[in-house]
């Protein structure tokens, strides 16, 4: 009988032994994956964790992560904090945080341990240890896509340069306190991009971009702010008043620019800024003979003039009466025909000197020609002297060098000779 009863007592310790190994059990699931990850940080994730409905014992769970700054259960700065007791059936969202090491992607072992609560009738000391496998994908330098986050193309407060977001505008450079304003990137135009940015470019500042400023000596337009370069000088006109150049191509004339272009003499400005010869200017030009008695004589205006006489003009002078008329005209043809070759041979002396003075003129420009080619010459000699003489250096040093290197050669092959000697 008593055999039977310690049977019996020893399979009950038994069963309620097995019944405890047995008494706790639970599953891993929904463990979350964060988004909108960059290289160092450490984003919180969750992981639902339910006891099973056949769990004896109740359970107290604690959790870690291998690659995290919080273990055992314990999330620093977060207001979730989950009930770690569960009883049969029921689940909890337990938080915790893996950081983001490594070039792109973490691995990591999320492991949660529950323990049995101990009540020594069936449930007695033991854990429970589940582990999951997980990872997930974040931004980092040298991904080869910019993060406008957290990256940009050189160092800046809180951001980390990366050539991921190198400045591939041919307009922008890298300049993330550029004063112009940088783009997502750090990337800001600036001085010498050949674009004009107005809010910040002016003559002044940056001439390369906006072109120089009036008066600023020039070579063509395009180089000037305002388009225009006149007479070497930029302009924001094609040209400039009282500058002492009349330029009728490009516009100016004695109308709208009368201290420039100021007409002759005899001469007056039309209504569309052109200097004309008109009848009554004193002078006789040659479309107003016949038709301008102001300015013009000719024979048969009917004025006998001091040019004509009763030969050359009878229709104004009349018929030569007797023949001291015809003498007195023809002395005054006489000196009029002197006063012509007179200026004949004047002109002709005015060419012979001018003739004179080109030929002086291109003898000292025949000898300025040969100046400047002795001076070539010499110039080019002297280049040849100061080849030469740095060769000659160079050879010297080369061969100083030798021989330095030669004689502390045959120092040191004696001297191993003596080591050498002594020990032998």
């Amino acid at each position: 009988m008593k055999k039977s009863v310690i049977i019996i007592f020893i399979s009950a310790v038994i069963m309620i032994l097995a019944g405890s190994i047995s008494a706790v059990d639970f599953t891993i699931t929904g463990v979350s994956a964060p988004s909108d990850v960059y290289q160092g940080d450490s984003p919180t994730l969750t992981a639902k964790v339910s006891a099973s409905s056949g769990n004896i014992c109740d359970m107290e769970c604690t959790w870690r992560v291998d690659i995290g700054p919080d273990y055992f259960g314990f999330v620093s700065g977060n207001s979730l904090q989950p009930s770690t007791v569960l009883k049969a059936s029921e689940n909890e969202i337990f938080p915790f945080r893996v950081n983001a090491e490594g070039n792109g992607k973490v691995n990591y072992r999320l492991a949660i341990t529950c323990t049995r609560i101990v009540n020594y009738l069936n449930c007695w000391p033991g854990d429970i240890v589940h582990e999951v496998y997980k990872s997930f994908n974040f931004s980092a330098a040298g991904d080869g896509e910019c993060d406008i986050n957290y990256e940009k193309c050189a160092d800046f407060q809180n951001f980390a340069g990366t050539s991921d977001c190198a400045c591939d505008n041919l307009y922008k450079k890298c300049n993330p306190t550029s004063s112009r304003g940088a783009d997502n990137f750090g990337c800001a135009g600036f001085c010498g991009n050949n674009l004009i940015e107005s809010d910040f470019e002016n003559c002044s500042s940056c001439p390369s971009d906006s072109g120089k400023c009036d008066g600023v000596s020039c070579f063509q337009g395009s180089e000037c702010e305002g388009d225009f370069c006149v007479h070497e000088k930029c302009q924001r006109e094609p040209y400039v008043e009282e500058d002492g150049f009349c330029d009728i191509n490009l516009g100016e004339n004695c109308k709208n620019s009368i201290s420039d272009c100021s007409c002759a003499v005899y001469q007056r400005c039309s209504s569309l800024g052109i200097c004309e010869s008109y009848c009554g200017n004193s002078v006789c030009e040659s479309s107003e003979r016949g038709i301008c008695l102001a300015d013009c004589k000719w024979c048969g205006d009917t004025f006998c003039s001091e040019n004509e006489n009763c030969i050359s003009c009878s229709d104004d002078c009349g018929v030569c009466e007797d023949d001291s008329e015809t003498n007195d005209a023809l002395q005054k043809i006489k000196k009029i025909q002197e006063g012509i070759e007179e200026d004949i041979k004047q002109t002709g002396e005015n060419i012979e000197q001018t003739e004179e003075d080109i030929a002086k003129t291109q003898e000292e420009i025949f000898r300025t020609q040969d100046e400047i080619n002795k001076t070539l010459e010499e110039i080019a000699k002297a280049r040849r002297e100061i080849v030469e003489s740095k060769q000659r250096q160079e050879k010297i040093l080369f061969y100083t060098l030798l021989a330095i290197i030669s004689v502390l050669i045959i120092y040191v092959l004696f001297k191993l000779a003596e080591q050498i000697k002594k020990r032998f």
